[in-house]
């Protein structure tokens, strides 16, 4: 649809000073007071996919600015995370 419109320059602008690469420490101290965050990912040849997971307090947390861990325990039946390998990039 960007493309059809000829947005897609102008957001791609936008996004990056939107989207980080890294999180504040603020930032990833939310993450663990969270039940509830809205994954997304991109496939190289494939739409985006976006869902919701919810978990325990906790379930998510980051030890690092460039990662967030979330425990799922087996798979979950959701395309935004069933085919998420380590080290893939992300949105939350």
């Amino acid at each position: 649809m960007h493309d059809k419109t000829g947005m897609r320059a102008e957001l791609d602008m936008v996004t990056q000073h939107l989207v980080g690469d890294f999180m504040t420490d603020q930032r990833r101290d939310s993450f663990e007071e969270l039940e509830y965050i809205f994954p997304g990912t991109v496939e190289q040849a494939g739409p985006p996919h976006a869902s919701i997971l919810a978990g325990s307090l906790g379930f998510t947390s980051s030890s690092d600015p460039k990662m967030l861990a979330v425990e799922t325990g087996e798979s979950i039946g959701l395309p935004a995370f069933d085919r998420l390998s380590v080290g893939q990039r992300a949105g939350v």
